[in-house]
């Protein structure tokens, strides 16, 4: 028989009531889960004091791991960093638009995957052949070994040849040249002394990797920010850059960083029409290698605007009305350009019709010239 016992008064029901809920919220203090104070970048799992903290930090401000997180506010630092992780972060760090678009040239990728695009431009850019061929392959979920690593570092930020390093344990491995390379631009001081060692087939960790690529980009900067010697052969005009209609100097796209191709045009030639699909594809492919600024010496106002308009230009085009620039660099007929190194010598000049084959190579020698 089930007997029910009923508080004989009000006062007595509250008290009884309030005893159960004090009893409840204790229960519930004891039991529950504490939420977990944010660290660096807003992943919890990222301590205070980390030595990887400051690089997790700043590339987090600039969105660079977006998409790629492990959980919900989670970074999971000592998780080793997949290829395609390893994509979308570098090519966020250059900076650079991803252009790639339509099917994957990686039988491992498909299309559908949002970072598809990310993996095709790292190929585009010669920073990436690939894990395999037969078919061509780019091995998405594989782990990046510290020794890959330092061959994209080097091939992404165009770093240059140096002395060995000393690590006993890279000699004859393929990355080899890389690796000496990063380490002359203290990117890496190795995994180990004693004897001095790099660890070329070890995993690198998501953390470790944020601050490989904090420390070249911090290193990018710097060398930008160094002082460089621009060719006489430059010339010190001011031109009219007919997208902004303001006044600037041409020296001042001699920036030290990639090499400038000058394409001089009118929109009365033939030529110049037949070239402008072409440069402007060129150009918006291949804007991290090389800055393409289009010269116009010669048309109306009018002519010219409608021209660039009609063929939707997205470099820089300056006017050179005297037309004493495109006097200086020998301009004879319409359409021709130059190729200048990054520090505004002529590496080499082409005449119509425009030829991506030329360009093409033309920067090979000058990119194996500074190799």
């Amino acid at each position: 028989m089930r007997v029910s016992i009923v508080p004989e008064s009000s006062a007595e029901a509250s008290s009884h009531f309030g005893f159960v809920a004090l009893v409840v919220v204790a229960l519930l203090a004891a039991t529950s889960t504490p939420t977990p104070a944010l660290g660096a970048g807003g992943f919890s799992d990222v301590g205070s004091g980390d030595v990887h903290e400051p690089a997790i930090e700043a590339l987090a401000d600039l969105g660079v791991f977006t998409g790629t997180e492990c959980g919900d506010g989670l970074f999971c630092p000592d998780n080793p960093i997949d290829r395609w992780v390893m994509a979308v972060w570098l090519i966020r760090v250059l900076g650079d638009e991803v252009t790639v678009a339509g099917t994957s040239r990686f039988a491992d990728v498909d299309d559908s995957e949002w970072w598809s695009p990310y993996a095709g431009e790292l190929a585009d850019r010669n920073i990436t052949a690939g894990c395999n061929t037969g078919p061509l392959r780019y091995c998405p979920d594989d782990p990046v070994t510290r020794a890959q690593m330092a061959s994209f570092l080097v091939r992404a930020f165009g770093l240059n040849s140096a002395p060995s390093a000393g690590f006993v344990d890279t000699g004859g491995n393929t990355h080899q040249t890389n690796i000496d390379a990063l380490a002359a631009v203290e990117i890496t001081a190795g995994c180990n002394i004693g004897p001095l060692r790099y660890c070329p087939d070890d995993p690198v960790t998501r953390a470790q990797m944020a601050t490989f690529l904090h420390r070249a980009l911090l290193g990018q900067k710097e060398r930008t920010a160094e002082a460089i010697v621009i060719s006489d052969d430059v010339p010190d005009i001011d031109l009219n850059d007919l997208s902004t209609a303001e006044s600037v100097n041409l020296r001042s796209f001699v920036t030290g960083d990639n090499p400038l191709l000058l394409w001089f045009w009118s929109p009365y030639c033939p030529t110049c029409q037949a070239d402008a699909p072409t440069i402007e594809q060129f150009a918006r492919q291949n804007s991290h290698r090389v800055t393409v600024i289009g010269i116009n010496g010669y048309g109306t106002s009018s002519d010219v605007d409608a021209f660039m308009a009609h063929f939707g230009f997205t470099f820089t085009i300056l006017r050179d009305s005297s037309p004493w620039v495109t006097r200086h660099y020998g301009i004879s007929h319409w359409s021709q350009f130059w190729l200048l190194d990054r520090l505004g010598n002529r590496v080499g000049d082409g005449p119509t019709l425009f030829s991506t084959g030329r360009v093409e190579e033309l920067l090979a020698e000058l990119e194996a010239s500074t190799s």
